[in-house]
């Protein structure tokens, strides 16, 4: 994806970032936290459609992850690493609209962290619960520590 590209879809997300200062104006964070985790589950699940549309019932390899997460990941924009593991896949992403876009919005780096975090676990657990033989991709960490890089 070029960058001018990248820049609209953070743009776009950008209305996301507004849209959460407005819950944890109204609800709190700890509430706009609890709806971003089901987002990242939701989210996961179209994964999850695609490769069972792919692979059928059959538990997919860590190849075949490693590429339906890179093409979805890709389709967003963002520029990352995976590599597969034994039994799933490991992942760092290095630059992400989201955060470009949460940014724009006014959010700052440890609120964005947070987020990233929260939905990171959502997506986990929709794998989880749906694979519960691979390992869809290391916990979520901080930035010190690994996944997004940019925080």
């Amino acid at each position: 994806m070029s960058e001018m590209a990248r820049s609209y879809v953070a743009m776009g997300i950008s209305m996301m970032g507004m849209y959460i200062q407005q819950v944890i104006k109204d609800q709190g964070l700890e509430k706009a936290l609890d709806y971003y985790y089901n987002l990242g589950y939701i989210f996961t699940l179209g994964t999850i459609a695609t490769l069972r549309e792919k692979y059928g019932d059959e538990t997919p390899t860590p190849e075949q992850l490693k590429e339906t997460s890179s093409e979805n990941m890709e389709s967003f924009g963002q520029t990352f690493e995976i590599k597969t593991t034994p039994d799933g896949i490991d992942m760092k992403i290095i630059k992400c609209p989201f955060y470009e876009g949460w940014a724009m919005a006014g959010l700052n780096n440890d609120t964005i962290t947070q987020f990233c975090k929260i939905g990171g676990k959502g997506a986990k657990a929709a794998m989880e619960d749906n694979y519960p033989k691979l390992v869809p991709y290391a916990d979520p960490r901080s930035h010190a520590d690994g996944v997004c890089l940019e925080g």
